[in-house]
């Protein structure tokens, strides 16, 4: 906007004599001053000073002309906004307060607009650089002996670039596949550990110390969930659930997608 009204203002400058003609009227001065001290005693030829400063005030200003072609045009319109905005001088202070407010608006708009999407960036570095942990049962599943109860062991892996503080773990067994949208679980039938192990982004899944124990070597299911939490302090949750065949040491997704949902 600044340049088009430089560009404006050059324009009007080369295209028109708007400015006061300070030649004539310094001639017009030093005539009417010789024309007094010539004739001292002719009161026709008096001139006040008032008089004085009104015609050396008066601005001689050549019309503007509109010629032909392109060129014309862009002389003459110039030339009349240029002397439209300087006919008076409160007029010519008026367009410049307006247009210094409208460039203060449109500076407060462009500056809010950045500071938005400044924080809309910011919002989405937490989603990038968190930890993101996945658990699943380990393939070390089995029976031990004499009593044969079936053991499961769980392990995490973190595919995010930081990483991950374990702060819960839980698991819990049923001889029927768990049903239902959201996830429920029974604390009376599962069994709650206090984790506090920091996951790093490796390459392969890390295996937990805690295990889980069943009665009985037949096929079950096996579900649960892990709470940790990133470097910003934000808790997530990772669940899992699986079908155990303790005798072959095999486990496999089962469940309903919610049952293994992460966030």
């Amino acid at each position: 906007m600044w340049k088009f009204l430089a560009v404006l203002l050059l324009l009007g400058l080369w295209s028109s004599e708007a400015f006061p003609q300070q030649g004539n009227a310094g001639a017009a001065a030093s005539y009417r001053k010789h024309a007094v001290e010539s004739e001292p005693y002719s009161s026709n030829h008096a001139i006040s000073s008032t008089e004085d400063a009104a015609e050396d005030d008066t601005v001689e200003s050549k019309p503007c002309a509109k010629g032909s072609g392109l060129g014309g045009g862009l002389r003459y319109y110039p030339c009349k906004a240029w002397t439209y905005v300087t006919s008076t001088t409160e007029r010519a202070i008026a367009i410049f307060a307006g247009v210094l407010t409208l460039s203060t608006l449109l500076l407060w708009f462009f500056t809010m607009r950045a500071a938005n999407a400044a924080r809309g960036a910011a919002k989405h570095i937490p989603a990038v650089e968190r930890a993101y942990i996945f658990i699943q049962p380990s393939e070390k599943a089995g029976f031990i002996g004499p009593g044969e109860r079936t053991v499961a062991l769980v392990e995490v892996q973190n595919f995010g670039p930081t990483p991950g503080f374990l702060e819960t773990l839980y698991g819990e067994f049923s001889p029927t596949k768990p049903k239902g949208r959201k996830p429920r679980y029974d604390p009376t039938k599962g069994t709650k550990f206090a984790v506090d192990e920091v996951i790093g982004k490796f390459d392969v899944p890390t295996p937990l110390d805690q295990r889980f124990e069943a009665p009985g070597v037949e096929p079950i299911y096996f579900f649960g969930y892990v709470e940790y939490r990133d470097i910003f302090k934000r808790r997530h949750t990772s669940r899992f659930c699986a079908l155990l065949k303790p005798i072959d040491g095999t486990s496999a997704l089962a469940g309903e997608r919610a049952w293994s949902s992460w966030d």
